[in-house]
């Protein structure tokens, strides 16, 4: 079972950090600082899928690498990932997070080419400031019973949804 999903993302100056999370305190400071390496990875892991069991919890995720002169240190790290029971089987969630990943590195993208001029734009402010249907979005996905039924039919257009 789900128990929650967050987004994370690798902070220029403070390293890797817990953005937003549904729901709140699903997942500790204390329990990324344990893994982040898995989380907001090298580019060697970037966009593949990471499913990991510890600390009482099963973890899946896609790490997502966006690299660009308008970001600091050239590059924007980040990943959505599920925080689900440590004995959930996680086969049928693998789509939905590579999907997801996806998704969210093409909105960030859009609007990285949209705002060149204005300097870098994370996608977790992105999200919040532009589309905060985003974030109702991610959690309709938490709380339906059929999200993965209804998840893999389709997906919002990323453009300003």
């Amino acid at each position: 079972m789900i128990k929650g999903m967050c987004l994370a993302e690798f902070h220029p100056t403070a390293g890797p950090k817990i953005k937003y999370q549904i729901p709140e305190e699903v997942f500790s400071k204390e329990d990324l600082d344990a893994i982040h390496p898995y989380i907001i990875t090298k580019p060697d892991l970037k966009e593949r899928l990471i499913t990991l069991n510890t600390l009482g919890k099963k973890v899946i995720g896609c790490p997502v690498i966006i690299e660009n002169p308008k970001y600091a240190r050239n590059a924007y790290i980040f990943n959505l990932f599920f925080v689900m029971d440590s004995k959930t089987e996680t086969t049928k969630y693998e789509p939905v997070v590579k999907k997801l990943a996806s998704y969210l590195k093409q909105i960030e993208v859009e609007e990285l080419i949209a705002n060149m001029a204005q300097g870098p734009i994370l996608l977790f402010s992105s999200l919040c400031t532009h589309r905060p249907s985003s974030l109702s979005f991610f959690t309709k996905i938490i709380t339906s019973k059929n999200c993965l039924a209804k998840f893999n039919q389709t997906l919002p257009h990323s453009s300003y949804w």
